[in-house]
Parts: structure tokens; C-alpha cells; sequence
């Protein structure tokens, strides 16, 4: 029910009263109209820093707005506004005297009146069953709006600000938001792809992609391999023969995200992209998109890779750890130190009774993107030295027991969309489509 005439005139500015009933809006309210009734609804709240309640809102509004231009396949363009409206009301029902109805009256469309009743908080309940109840709502609009409410309330610049430290608070806010991105992960994924497997696979490996939010960065590699490869987890048999690369063909198992063991028991390990292994051979793919097209570190090999145990035949291997180490490898775009460490790690797991006896291959999949997300081109010359590095490298570990192999995407995509496979040419269709990538 509307609270009294004489109070809603107060609080809606921009609507009309004729004969004591508040009539509707021909249209819904701008975001500058809403911005002006938020304003006016929380007049007089603080937050917990005794800062005006509205700051609040309004960073919402922006964070959100930050997610939705960072993560623009989460939600459709047209859908975008309605978000905002509802990130900027989404205290409005449960901290001011505003009803759902209220919002309805006042021209507010469902899609923004739902999501902000979803977000608004009932009596009872513990606060992380209901993250958990929004997660699984698969409304994406509110989520993000969550994540966002989450991490302007966790923002180190207004904790500071906080009169008592509440670090049992900042621990909730922590859980919820690593449920919150697991979700907006799991959105991410092409309908293809089996969400639970994925999830649940890059969720037990080391980096942290998916509880970090990595894993929704417009150029995260891991996103990229996960759809790529996602849909041959369940049903390995369907991967087909990678372009060059004979070893794939009848692939037993496709793992994501899958650490592949030094021959020592502590320390870090490699993580490779994608683990497939055959009746003859285990293939570790280090899938690559804008990180050839950045500036690098200096390689990171520890003494560790210099005990005698990679056997005769990784000479080659050893000669480029070296000249790493020294300085001496020339290598700008190219990761070649991670390549070196994933070759170890692939040699010691063939000789290990898991995978003993099989043919190790390294596979370097890169992809040559045009532009940065934020429109920036990707200059043609780093494109070509990255080309040319990678063919430096292969000459230089040719013959050693760890096989090396290179292929770009667009040729991975080219070779997709050409089978007799209708799902596997949709698959490449789509996955082309979500990451730009032109076969």
C-alpha cells in the first residue's frame, strides 16, 4: 500500500497526484529520476562510517555499471539499464517506508521491482544461506549487484573509516563474494559446457581463478580454455585431433586446470590449461590470449630445476633454463620459463605409473587478438614477434623427450568449424563469437 499522499509527493518528485491517487508514469523513471527519489527516500540514514546513506548507492550504481562493462556478455545491452535502476533501489524497500507496489505505481517495469525484492532482506535466516539463495537464482542482474554492495562494503578505504574493526564481518563479505563469483563464472560459460565439471574443477586448482574473480576478466586465458575444451570433459572421445598434433586423436581423458607434479614433494608444481591423455600419449595444452601482448617479469627458475632428474634426453630443455637464467634467451613475448617448467613437469609424470611409458607433448595455444577489450589496437609487430619467438623455441627443444607444439586459435577454430560434427561447429561458432576470435 502507498504511505499517505502528502509523504509519497515528498519522496517522488516526478510523479503526479490528481483527486488524492498517485498516477503512474507514462514511462519508467530515468536513472537521474531515481538517483533523485533514493536521495530523498534515505534522507537522514548514515552508514555504518556515519557517512549519508545515498554514497552508498551510488557506488553500487558504479560498481555495477563497472562489472557490466567489464563482463558484457552477463547481461544483454538492452537489460543493462534496468540493473542500474535496481542497484541504486535495491535498499529502498527494506530500509525506507517504499513498498514493491510503491515502485510499480511509480512506472518502475517487474525487472526492476523483482530484482530488488530479491535483494531486499527478510527477517531470519542466516546472511549466507541467503547468498547462496541468490546464487542459485540465476539472476544475473542481481548478482553483480550484490557483488558489488559486497565490495563497496568491503572496501579497505571505508573499513578504515569504520569507528570499531569487524573482522568477523569482513570474513562474511569474503565468503559471499566468492560465492557470488562462482556464480557469475558459472554464467560465463558457453551452454555447452558442463558448468558443474568446470566449476568444480577450476575451483580445486591452485590459482584461485574462480574465488579471485580472475576468471571474469575480459582477457582471462582460463576462460577461454575452459570453453574451449569444456564440452569434451564428460565425453573425451568427441575431442577431435588438434591441427598438427596426431597425438590427440582418441583422447581416454580431458582434464582442466590439472597440476602436474615435479619429481619433490613440496614446492609449486605446474598447472597446466588442459591435460588430455590417449592410449599413447599425455598432452599438456598452456592455452594463451592477451598475456603474450604484455610486459613480463623476469624469468622465475629456482635452483630447484637444476637437480639431475629430468634424464638424458631434456638437454635442450635444460640448455634454454639456463640461458634464461642468464639473461641470454632473448625472449620478450613468449613465457618461456613456464614452458620449460610444464615440460619438466610433463616428462615426470610419464615416468611415473599413472602415465608411465606415454609420449609427453607441450602444446602452446595462443591467440592473436586485434584489440585490447578496451578498444586499443594490439600492435601487429608484437603479433609477429611473439610468432617468431614461438618458432625460436620450437628449434631450439626439437628433438628432446617433451615434444613441443604450437597453434593459434584461429586455426584450432578454422579446423572445428570445418567438421562433420553440427555440435562441434556450433561450439566453435559460439566460442568464436563470446571471444572475438576470427578462425
Amino acid at each position: 500500500m502507498l504511505r499517505s499522499v502528502k509523504n509519497f509527493r515528498r519522496m517522488v518528485p516526478f510523479s503526479t497526484i490528481e483527486d488524492g491517487f498517485l498516477m503512474p508514469l507514462p514511462t519508467s523513471p530515468t536513472l537521474d529520476e531515481t538517483l533523485a527519489f533514493v536521495t530523498r527516500a534515505h534522507a537522514g540514514q548514515v552508514d555504518k562510517a556515519g557517512e549519508p546513506y545515498v554514497g552508498h548507492l551510488v557506488r553500487v550504481r558504479e560498481r555495477t555499471c563497472a562489472w557490466l562493462e567489464r563482463c558484457p556478455w552477463l547481461v544483454p545491452e538492452g537489460e543493462r539499464e534496468a540493473v542500474l535502476h535496481a542497484a541504486l533501489l535495491h535498499d529502498v524497500v527494506e530500509d525506507t517506508q517504499t513498498t514493491q507496489d510503491d515502485l510499480r505505481a511509480m512506472g518502475y517495469p517487474e525487472a526492476v521491482v523483482a530484482r530488488v525484492v530479491a535483494l531486499t532482506r527478510k527477517d531470519g535466516g542466516a546472511y549466507g544461506d541467503k547468498i547462496r539463495a541468490l546464487a542459485e537464482s540465476e539472476d544475473v542482474g542481481a548478482i553483480l549487484i550484490k557483488l558489488a554492495d559486497n565490495e563497496d562494503n568491503s572496501d579497505p578505504a571505508r573499513v578504515a573509516r569504520l569507528p570499531v574493526p569487524a573482522p568477523e564481518r569482513a570474513a562474511r563479505y569474503r565468503r559471499s563474494m566468492e560465492i557470488l563469483r562462482t556464480a557469475l563464472a558459472r554464467a560465463s560459460l558457453l551452454p555447452s559446457v558442463p558448468a558443474d565439471r568446470v566449476i568444480d574443477a577450476l575451483g580445486a586448482a591452485p590459482g584461485g581463478e574462480i574465488a579471485s574473480g580472475k576468471f571474469l576478466s575480459p582477457e582471462s586465458s582460463s576462460a577461454l580454455a575452459a570453453n574451449a575444451f569444456g564440452p569434451f570433459l564428460a565425453d573425451p572421445a568427441r575431442l577431435p585431433q588438434l591441427p598438427n598434433v596426431p597425438e590427440c586423436a582418441g583422447a581416454g581423458s580431458v582434464a582442466l586446470e590439472a597440476v602436474v607434479r615435479f619429481p619433490w614433494a613440496g614446492g609449486r608444481h605446474p598447472c597446466l590449461d588442459v591435460l588430455v591423455e590417449t592410449e599413447t600419449a599425455l598432452l599438456g595444452i598452456e592455452s594463451k590470449r592477451y598475456e603474450p601482448y604484455r610486459a613480463k617479469s623476469a624469468p622465475d627458475l629456482s635452483d630447484a630445476y637444476d637437480r639431475p632428474v629430468w634424464g638424458e634426453r631434456m638437454g635442450r630443455y635444460e640448455a634454454m633454463r639456463d640461458d634464461l637464467r642468464a639473461g641470454a634467451a632473448g625472449f620478450r613475448r613468449l613465457d618461456a620459463a613456464q614452458l620449460v617448467k610444464h615440460a619438466f613437469g610433463l616428462r615426470s609424470a610419464v615416468h611415473r605409473e599413472a602415465h608411465e611409458g606415454k609420449t609427453p607433448l607441450l602444446v602452446y595455444l595462443y591467440a592473436e587478438p586485434v584489440s585490447w577489450p578496451d578498444g586499443a589496437a594490439v600492435p601487429r609487430e608484437a603479433i609477429d614477434e611473439h610468432r617468431a619467438e614461438i618458432a625460436r623455441f620450437a628449434d631450439r627443444v626439437t628433438g628432446d623427450e617433451v615434444r613441443f607444439a604450437a597453434l593459434s586459435y584461429a586455426d584450432l577454430l578454422a579446423c572445428w568449424g570445418a567438421s562433420e560434427d553440427a555440435r562441434l561447429r556450433e561450439h566453435a561458432g559460439a566460442l568464436a563469437a563470446r571471444f572475438g576470435l576470427a578462425p
